[in-house]
């Protein structure tokens, strides 16, 4: 793990403890943040309109199947290994050592979650024809326009004085960066935060 997201580990699980000492018993999400939807249901969901065949539907319906299985493991190995950090943040002296080795075990985990996402990801993406794969990028991109309209009406100065007319999930994320500046209306427009993850 590199230094930089090493150190920003750290400074989170620390803060969390220090803050919140129950915060550690879970991850602060599953990793990939998923309600394990998993790769995979964005095709699925829109398979009619992809016009898939029932065939590749089976292949995906077993990469899916298959990548669930694997990230509910990875879920659980994760919120295990946060609750040993907790153990370990909460002695009197915290073994400095064994910590850091813990936040190293935590970033691997996280890792080999986004490498699994996305090794059904691009599974199921060779299954798609050039065409199809097309039609995907086009209709995640009304999905999105769709989803940041309302920010879009309701914040426009802030996206404008705050952002420099940022669109889609980057206004998002920095309108986030700025709530004690927003209009209540424009808050209220936000989406809930989901915890990042790759999408196919």
């Amino acid at each position: 793990m590199c230094s930089r997201r090493r150190g920003r580990l750290v400074a989170t699980l620390v803060l969390a403890a220090l803050l919140a000492p129950a915060a550690l018993a879970e991850p602060p999400g599953p990793p990939g943040g998923h309600g394990r939807r998993g790769p995979g249901h964005f095709v699925e969901k829109y398979a009619a309109q992809l016009d898939l065949d029932p065939e590749t539907r089976a292949v995906i319906e077993s990469i899916v199947t298959s990548s669930r299985s694997e990230g509910e493991k990875l879920d659980e190995e994760l919120r295990a290994a946060h609750r040993r950090m907790r153990e370990l943040l909460s002695a009197d002296e915290p073994d400095e050592e064994a910590v850091m080795a813990q936040v190293d075990a935590i970033g691997a985990l996280e890792v080999e979650s986004h490498k699994s996402r996305l090794r059904a990801m691009l599974a199921i993406r060779a299954l798609l024809t050039p065409e199809q794969r097309s039609e995907l990028v086009q209709i995640r991109e009304e999905r999105r326009r769709e989803r940041f309209a309302p920010v879009q009406a309701a914040c426009p100065g802030e996206l404008e004085s705050l952002c420099g007319g940022d669109e889609g999930w980057s206004a998002v994320h920095c309108l986030r960066g700025h709530a004690d500046e927003l209009s209540p209306a424009c808050r209220d427009a936000l989406p809930a935060p989901r915890h990042g993850r790759p999408r196919p």
